[in-house]
């Protein structure tokens, strides 16, 4: 009976520390001067402390507007730029160019046009491997703006981080490195968890 109450208690503890892994929402939302034809960005992410105008670093994979998990790396994760095809931890890297570009429109995207957001867009794909050179007036790469920590964020449909689960990827400048934001309700379940531990621990040596 001992043994038993004991092992209940390692997995409620268990349970309880996977539950407040679980990735923050982000919403998903049509951006500010977007061409309604166009497949790409820009797009408006909202959620865990974020509020900002994005758009895809990949071609090949696609999400539904609405809310969404997602992480925040240093890489692409899963996605290529032949339809949905899914190369696990494919890493790409956001190039200097696209940061370059991305920083330049989060300055001026007041004064661009559905035209220019559009090429904007383009370009990225273009710099990120996505597809061939646009050759529009923002493929060259020479574009700068403030000096921001850009970042990607890899959506998810769940809190699992796999081929199954992988959506699109988005820019996003980082204000943190938090990925993965644990709920009041989860650190609670957690305590619980190991208070109860700790309960049959001593209720086992006395």
């Amino acid at each position: 009976m001992k043994k038993k109450i004991f092992l209940a208690a390692i997995c409620m503890v268990l349970v309880s520390a996977s539950l407040c892994l679980a990735l923050p929402d982000y919403t998903i939302s049509v951006g500010p001067n977007h061409e309604s034809s166009f497949s790409g960005g820009p797009f408006t992410i909202t959620g865990n402390g974020y509020n900002f105008d994005t758009f895809c670093a990949e071609t090949g994979e696609f999400q539904n507007y609405g809310t969404l998990k997602g992480s925040i790396d240093s890489v692409v994760l899963y996605g290529t730029a032949s339809g949905h095809t899914i190369v696990a931890n494919s890493g790409v890297a956001i190039t200097s160019k696209t940061i370059g570009l991305y920083d330049y429109y989060l300055d001026n995207e007041s004064s661009l046009n559905a035209t220019q957001t559009e090429q904007i867009q383009q370009a990225i794909w273009w710099f990120q491997g996505q597809s061939a050179d646009p050759g529009n007036i923002y493929s060259d790469g020479n574009y700068t703006g403030t000096v921001r920590n850009i970042m990607a964020l890899n959506l998810w449909s769940s809190d699992t981080e796999s081929a199954a689960t992988a959506q699109q990827s988005m820019l996003i400048p980082v204000t943190t490195t938090t990925t993965s934001v644990p709920e009041p309700s989860m650190l609670i379940l957690l305590g619980l968890g190991l208070g109860g531990l700790a309960g049959v621990r001593r209720k086992f040596k006395n």
